[in-house]
């Protein structure tokens, strides 16, 4: 069986998307910081946005021929401010910094399961400039048991990210309930 996505992080979100994931009966490699070999047609990169810079740069010859999902939001957690202007977004700074890369924004609104109750149709809403690798993602995360949205553009990256900080200061203000559509 050949491996359709490689998850590099093994934190909470790494880990809740590769249960959902090997759940719907998708193949998954698991993998930490360490350089190893990416086998995954899709590569999840559950790190901070920080980090992702230093994991691809030295290896990016081994992405050419995949499709990376930027999962992250640039936030200060304890804050809850943005670390990146709010014109600028994580994944439209990767793909200026290796534009022979293909990027798409995924699953930064989607809550892991230690936050929210999980449902079996969480939603993912999506941003990128290829339509094949979107398609081909939205092939995916269907077979995978998720609803998705298309938003448009990589440049939509900004909105999605912008609509996280929303959520999260929302969800742990107590204004509004945990959503279970967007949940792992």
């Amino acid at each position: 069986m050949t491996t359709a996505i490689s998850i590099i992080g093994q934190g909470k979100m790494g880990q809740a998307l590769a249960r959902h994931f090997e759940q719907a009966g998708i193949s998954v490699q698991i993998l930490g910081r360490e350089q190893e070999v990416v086998q995954g047609k899709f590569v999840v990169f559950a790190v901070p946005y920080e980090d992702m810079i230093s994991l691809i740069y030295p290896n990016q010859e081994h992405f050419t021929d995949k499709i990376i999902i930027d999962i992250s939001n640039p936030l200060d957690y304890k804050t809850k401010k943005s670390l990146l202007a709010l014109d600028e977004s994580v994944s439209l700074k990767l793909a200026s910094q290796f534009p022979d890369l293909t990027f798409i924004k995924a699953f930064n609104t989607t809550f892991t399961s230690s936050r929210v109750i999980a449902t079996e149709s969480p939603l993912v809403m999506i941003a990128g400039d290829s339509s094949s690798a979107k398609e081909k993602l939205i092939t995916l995360l269907n077979q995978s048991h998720f609803k998705t949205i298309d938003m448009g553009n990589l440049d939509r990256s900004r909105d999605l990210e912008a609509f996280a900080r929303v959520q999260l200061s929302l969800l742990e203000a107590g204004h509004i309930k945990p959503l279970k559509s967007f949940a792992l």
